[in-house]
């Protein structure tokens, strides 16, 4: 499951790290927040 999240959050991170670089990192930021927050629920 994990897979298609990473991926997801990769895209994004790698589509506005040249238009909005705030963004990127905001992206950034929230994935391993995500991912943690999955392992847990699991």
């Amino acid at each position: 499951m994990e897979g298609p999240i990473i991926s997801m959050y990769a895209e994004r991170i790698d589509a506005h790290v040249d238009s909005d670089f705030s963004h990127a990192i905001e992206n950034a930021k929230a994935l391993p927040e995500t991912i943690f927050r999955q392992r847990a629920t699991n």
